[in-house]
């Protein structure tokens, strides 16, 4: 096992924070890193809120946006690992409405039409792995920009809707990232296995057992109050953007999406990562059993399989890292407004970054790269 140089590694990442501070970047920041459950940084740097002149505070909470996705995996491999449900179970034995589906074109004026009956059963593992054609793609868009309001009201009425559209391509065939869907309709079969809503399932299940006592789908106003405000760049000027309640793409706060709604604090994530860096083991618990995080953090799709990102794969809603800065095998995943966090199980190793931005740019973002690199660079051997 590797080990780190925590006192370079400080330094290193408060440079770097201070920097894209000062570029405009970032409005402030947070990372945590910990090797085999114990602390080797804790940086915070810059405001919560620019216009204010809010400090950031380690118990700042930021909206996760697609971090949400890894959390509702935890949750369909925990009922995996339970016997509740099987990876290559037809998503229609769980949504009936879900057994006929249609993969789409556009016509010549851009709108979604049918072009043949799907000849692949859609599956709970094309689901966690972006490979399901549900709203990833040309197809998608059009029919996410032409849905009426009330379909955005819970997760049911998104995942019934979604039930009526057409797929972006045959499931199995590509990797396309499914920004909202996927994830939502594998919520929707946790809550029909577990009889619970996936609010409750996660507390319970997840939440709980990790300590994470600020991530929520349903903050009170005091968790509202410590919500770090949206950081922009406007003319080279760091501003905070006006708060809407707290929506993620225009969903109203009804809407407990498996995809993108929640909410929590960079330790609560930390204690997230820790347990797949630990083999599911945190605090003394075995919150996920050891074989079920041995098989979410394995690639599951062929390597050559379109549309498959350079160095990765995928599995239980998170990338598996084959090449690249990161160690091989590493796992995580990313929010649209920047968030970030990878564990490393061969060096048991979590690290998570923070931040909202409104121009982050997701699993994209120069941030997420940079804080990988960073990490790495401090490595002793």
């Amino acid at each position: 096992m590797r080990k780190w140089d925590a006192g370079k590694l400080q330094r290193v990442l408060s440079e770097r924070m201070r920097a894209d501070i000062a570029s405009c970047e970032i409005g402030g920041a947070m990372a945590l890193v910990s090797q085999d459950g114990r602390e080797l940084c804790r940086v915070v740097e810059g405001l919560a809120d620019v216009e204010a002149g809010v400090k950031l505070r380690d118990d700042h909470i930021f909206l996760l946006a697609s971090m949400t996705k890894v959390v509702t995996a935890a949750a369909v491999m925990r009922e995996w690992q339970r016997g509740a449900l099987s990876l290559g179970d037809a998503v229609a034995d769980y949504l009936p409405a879900y057994r006929h589906m249609t993969v789409g074109k556009l016509d010549e004026a851009g709108r979604a039409v049918p072009d043949h009956p799907a000849q692949t059963t859609l599956t709970i593992r094309h689901l966690l792995t972006h490979t399901c054609g549900v709203n990833s793609g040309p197809v998608g868009n059009a029919q996410w920009e032409a849905a009426p309001p009330e379909v955005f009201e819970t997760e049911t009425t998104l995942v019934d809707h979604f039930a009526t559209t057409l797929l972006d391509f045959e499931p199995g065939s590509a990797m396309a990232y499914s920004g909202i869907g996927g994830l939502d309709i594998a919520a929707r079969i946790v809550e029909i296995t577990s009889g619970m809503a996936i609010e409750e399932y996660l507390a319970e299940h997840i939440f709980v057992p990790l300590g994470m006592r600020d991530t929520t789908y349903t903050p009170t106003d005091a968790q509202l109050a410590r919500l770090v405000r949206m950081h922009d760049c406007v003319e080279g000027k760091s501003v905070s953007l006006p708060v809407v309640e707290h929506r993620v793409l225009g969903m109203p706060p009804s809407l407990h999406s498996g995809s993108a709604s929640l909410m929590g604090t960079a330790d609560d994530y930390l204690h997230f990562a820790e347990m797949w860096a630990n083999a599911g083991r945190y605090a003394g618990q075995q919150v996920l059993d050891v074989s079920t995080v041995a098989v979410s953090a394995s690639g599951w799709l062929p390597h050559d399989l379109p549309g498959l990102w350079p160095g990765m794969n995928w599995s239980a809603g998170m990338y598996v890292r084959h090449a690249g800065v990161l160690t091989p095998g590493s796992f995580g995943w990313s929010g649209a407004f920047g968030t970030h966090f990878w564990a490393d199980p061969a060096n048991r190793l979590a690290a998570v970054y923070m931040r909202n931005s409104a121009q982050a740019n997701g699993a994209g973002a120069a941030t997420a790269a940079r804080f990988e690199a960073d990490v790495m660079s401090c490595a002793l051997d």
